[in-house]
């Protein structure tokens, strides 16, 4: 985070009482890829603008261009002066308005809610890093192929495997993954031989 140098003490105490006044956001929708509970953005601010508000504090959100990357800025205003500042990148999309608009939301609902440091999503206790269906690369087509061939070769039901994997298909499977598969496949190889 940024923000305009010391002296916080105002913005500081301001957002403390702030905070003590708020709830976590109701998580009002449903992720549909990865079946999980989110907050919308109207239930975020729902869940702090009143505390905010009464404490003097407001927020704004804004785009910002710089060379060739979009950032949305967030910044938590205090009726002194003091501010903090956040600076959240955004995709390269800008012949895609509706993948931009998407990202936009994302990072507005994401930013407002760690500036104001309430939850507005499920914990998933990382597992949407590590099992990689966070963005990265995936299995190849060679890889892919490989999986599908070893997977009818030991009888595997593709669907329960890539819910076992905690992805939608086999290819979505990042590529760093690639290896964690192949090898449970021939491990239920081993098993039935």
């Amino acid at each position: 985070m940024n923000y305009a140098g010391p002296p916080l003490d105002k913005i500081a105490t301001a957002l403390a009482k702030a905070q003590g006044e708020m709830s976590n956001a109701v998580m009002n929708k449903i992720n549909p890829h990865f079946k999980s509970k989110y907050a919308d953005l109207a239930a975020i601010r729902d869940a702090t603008i009143p505390a905010l508000s009464s404490n003097g504090l407001s927020m704004v959100q804004y785009t910002k261009v710089r060379g060739d990357n979009v950032y949305l800025h967030t910044m938590l205003l205090h009726t002194s002066g003091q501010f903090i500042e956040s600076e959240y990148p955004l995709p390269s999309a800008a012949d895609k308005p509706q993948v931009m608009g998407s990202a936009v939301t994302y990072a507005k609902r994401y930013s407002w809610a760690a500036m104001c440091a309430i939850s507005a999503d499920e914990d998933d206790y990382g597992n949407a890093a590590s099992n990689g269906t966070a963005s990265g690369p995936r299995v190849s087509k060679e890889q892919m192929e490989t999986l599908s061939t070893l997977a009818d070769e030991v009888e595997a039901d593709k669907i329960r495997f890539a819910k076992h994997l905690k992805i939608g298909s086999l290819a979505d499977l990042p590529a760093h993954r690639f290896e964690e598969a192949r090898a449970a496949l021939e491990a239920k190889r081993k098993v039935e031989s």
